[in-house]
């Protein structure tokens, strides 16, 4: 097992949730350094040790990301697995110390959290499914993704790259393709993605200038030569670790979810609102969140 610890870099701004995931009583197997595009004169950094930042601009993620480790020396040989979240994820240090553990365990060469249920979500296999330990699968998303060092640095080459927002999903299958069952969704360690897909100034100025941001994608996949992939499960294991012959789909989960997402849309609801105390029960089975304040389902609404 490796002695190496994990490194998360955050494109923070001031409302990033990064304060759930350094909550509660256990000890972190992983560093957080803070790419911040605030307007504070720092991020909040809860006074915890190993906790470093840097101020890299208004940019988008990975423009931003490229930028931070232009600006920052990081020695990326300290650690075997490097996660580059959103800034809108609430999740804690014990989901995030068991995501680095799971990765380590089975040698995954990229891995997901998964999404809590009640999750925005664009995908439904991303969704937590209970008695599961994790899923491998074709393709995993870039909102709370984790990355071996090896395939983090080959990623690193396309962060600067124009038109990389929704392609870079595609990046990690190209670099793992000879690399069978080397991805999955880690259903042991969950966040709650609480912002809307396309919520926010960079997607409301593309929209402003009637951009076609699946045009772009197509331009960068056809520029870098890299294929589109389906996201698909292709096997996965149960608590013990034990290979699932049969996973069964998904159903009432799944069916609650897809309403919950439609009854948001049909009401403007952007986002899951994290700073009062009413309607508290359907987050109190959080898992690994004993220790903090719980959400509120009451929402912020679109303008």
């Amino acid at each position: 097992m490796s002695d190496k610890r994990g490194l998360i870099i955050l494109r923070g701004g001031d409302r990033s949730l990064h304060k759930s995931w350094l909550a509660g009583p256990e000890a972190r197997t992983w560093s957080l350094h803070i790419s911040y595009y605030g307007k504070n004169e720092q991020p909040d950094t809860c006074g915890q040790s190993d906790v470093t930042w840097s101020n890299d601009g208004g940019r988008s993620k990975y423009a931003g990301l490229a930028e931070c480790l232009k600006n920052n020396d990081f020695d990326l040989e300290r650690y075997d697995y490097i996660a580059i979240p959103d800034d809108d994820i609430l999740t804690s240090t014990k989901n995030w110390n068991r995501g680095f553990e799971l990765c380590r365990m089975y040698g995954l060469g990229a891995a997901q959290l998964a999404n809590h249920i009640d999750s925005f979500f664009t995908q439904d296999i991303t969704l937590a499914r209970p008695n599961v330990r994790l899923r491998y699968v074709t393709r995993i998303e870039s909102q709370i993704p984790i990355f071996r060092t090896d395939v983090f640095k080959r990623l690193a080459e396309y962060f600067p790259k124009e038109g990389n927002l929704w392609g870079m999903d595609y990046v990690a299958p190209y670099v793992l393709r000879d690399e069978p069952r080397s991805m999955a969704i880690l259903d042991e360690a969950v966040g709650l993605h609480t912002r809307a897909h396309g919520v926010g100034a960079m997607y409301a100025k593309h929209r402003a200038e009637k951009t076609d941001m699946f045009a772009i994608q197509s331009q960068f996949l056809q520029q870098t030569g890299i294929p589109e992939v389906p996201a698909e499960i292709v096997g996965a294991l149960d608590l013990n670790g034990q290979e699932i012959a049969s996973l069964w789909p998904l159903k009432r989960r799944r069916v609650r979810a897809k309403l919950q997402q439609m009854w948001r849309e049909r009401r403007g609801i952007v986002s899951i609102a994290h700073n009062d105390s009413k309607q508290l029960k359907t987050l109190r089975r959080f898992p690994g969140m004993p220790d903090l304040p719980l959400l509120s389902l009451d929402a912020a609404r679109s303008a």
